[in-house]
């Protein structure tokens, strides 16, 4: 069995194309040397993801049965993360349905087709209407006047 050159076990795992270091330490040389260059590859992964090839190969996977399930997945872990935002969430759904809610134009550009936007998630029907781009902006411009997020575990 071989043995790593970095952490001196023999036990582990390889990979094929590379015999001398484990699978685990080859891992956290990766993950240290993305942690040093961490600015560089944020302009790098926002760059990729504006790109036509890569919005069209996620909307191809959405609509396969693993893109489908893996966005279930990913919204039932969202509400489960997040049970006021998703309270307000179905408050507002629910109002919209009684009638005791209508949906507005958006309040920055007048477009028709709003989104309820919530300031306070503990006043569930206290909303500001946007449209999905005024939306995203503002969410946007809202995150970089608060601290950084952690970017990567």
């Amino acid at each position: 069995m071989a043995t790593c050159k970095r952490c001196v076990k023999s036990d582990v795992e390889f990979y094929e194309t590379n015999k001398s270091w484990c699978k685990e330490c080859i891992k956290a040389a990766a993950q240290k040397s993305r942690l040093a260059r961490i600015e560089q590859v944020r302009a790098r992964d926002r760059k990729r993801g504006r790109t036509k090839k890569h919005k069209l190969a996620v909307k191809r996977y959405a609509k396969t049965e693993a893109g489908k399930a893996a966005g279930a997945k990913a919204k039932k872990e969202w509400a489960l993360r997040n049970p006021e935002k998703r309270k307000a969430q179905v408050a507002v759904s629910n109002a919209l349905r009684d009638g005791k809610l209508i949906r507005q134009p958006c309040e920055d550009c007048g477009k028709e087709k709003a989104q309820a936007h919530h300031e306070d998630y503990s006043k569930p029907l206290e909303v500001s209407w946007k449209c999905a781009k005024c939306h995203a902006l503002h969410h946007r411009n809202e995150r970089t006047t608060r601290s950084p997020r952690i970017a990567w575990r």
